[in-house]
């Protein structure tokens, strides 16, 4: 029996395999991926894609999944599931006495995806039940892949569970560069009869955070109203789209990043920005001006007028710090997720730049010049 990933994001859904885009950077991750199509490919064993976000680790893992699924039918079974879920699944297993019906589920599949490796850093039983799961499954020569934005030198692994993930491949991802994605968009848009502005181009595509996936999907949807209106894709109608889009659309903010740091790290809220305190403080307040920096891209001077006037020099050695240590690297990470789920709980349709977009070329009072 085939069964289905236990938990699917709204993007997955999605992805197929003819919509990866290939280049340089990520042929060798595909030819190695798509192999698992194959019924008598040399495999390695388990096999670890890693990346940064939006390299495409999602998308051609989750199409590989799916391929395997319409191949084999009820053959046998296959799961498709983060590192959280494997963690939470566990755990309930063996508070409810379920260990049984777990270990036979997870060492009985001829193939197991488990994505965002990073997050079982400082899981030590699960680490560890993983490992037995790895055991029984290699031992019958089934697939086993994994996937983390970190590569394993990174990965606060135990050193069990990581010689394991060393016996096998190790397959980096890159994001797509810009010129793939502006020579794609020229090969779409000449199908569709469309012509667009490079400008108005790499507008959408930074709007859309360089994801290809979300940024593909918009592009298209341009393109199919834009060829029967007979208009190009200009740069004024790209910028009052977003311009539009982002007064209904809900961005990471200072305050949803320190109260999801204070709630990982179980300290008050308002101690994130003193400067000096407990060292117990100390990590929660390393994390929170690293996502200052990095993912809020803030200034150095607006973090030091946030964080208790701290030297340019003392933020130099933190962010260094962190980029240093995998387990800061993992929980920042996490942090990360958390802000994303809680952005994902308002009710802004996740389509609204689209939507946008239509009403403002549908609206004869709206004029859009090139």
């Amino acid at each position: 029996m085939v069964q289905a990933a236990t938990k699917k994001r709204k993007n997955k859904k999605e992805h197929c395999l003819r919509e990866f885009l290939i280049e340089a950077e990520n042929k060798i991750a595909y030819d190695i991926a798509t192999s698992l199509l194959e019924d008598n490919a040399t495999r390695y064993n388990p096999l670890f894609f890693y990346g940064p976000e939006n390299s495409g680790k999602t998308h051609l893992l989750w199409s590989v999944y799916k391929e395997i699924q319409k191949k084999y039918e009820d053959s046998f079974e296959i799961l498709y599931l983060t590192a959280k879920e494997f963690h939470e699944k566990f755990a309930k297993a063996a508070r409810h006495h379920e260990y049984s019906i777990f270990r036979d589920t997870y060492r009985d599949c001829k193939y197991l995806f488990i994505e965002d490796l990073e997050y079982l850093s400082n899981k030590i039983k699960t680490q560890q039940e993983l490992v037995f799961t790895m055991n029984a499954l290699q031992s019958k020569s089934y697939q086993i892949v994994f996937s983390s934005q970190l590569p394993l030198r990174l990965l606060n692994l135990e050193p069990l569970l990581l010689s394991r993930v060393c016996n096998g491949l190790s397959v980096s991802m890159q994001p797509l560069s810009k010129k793939a994605v502006m020579e794609y968009c020229k090969r779409v848009s000449c199908v569709y009869g469309v012509q667009g502005e490079e400008k108005a181009i790499e507008a959408l595509w930074d709007h859309c955070g360089k994801s290809f996936g979300k940024f593909q999907k918009m592009f298209q949807h341009l393109l199919a109203i834009l060829s029967k209106k007979k208009q190009s894709i200009s740069l004024p109608l790209i910028e009052r789209s977003i311009q539009a889009c982002l007064k209904q659309t809900k961005v990471p903010t200072l305050d949803s990043m320190l109260r999801c740091v204070a709630e990982h790290y179980q300290v008050p809220l308002e101690t994130l920005k003193e400067k000096n305190g407990k060292k117990s403080l100390a990590k929660a307040k390393t994390v929170a001006i690293f996502l200052a920096r990095d993912f809020l891209q803030m200034s150095v001077a607006q973090i030091q007028e946030i964080f208790g006037n701290r030297s340019e020099s003392s933020i130099r050695y933190i962010m260094d710090k962190v980029l240093l240590d995998s387990s800061l690297l993992s929980e920042q990470l996490e942090i990360r997720k958390k802000i994303a789920v809680l952005l994902d709980q308002t009710e802004v349709p996740e389509n609204i730049l689209e939507q946008k977009t239509t009403e403002l070329l549908e609206d004869p009072a709206q004029t859009i010049t090139s």
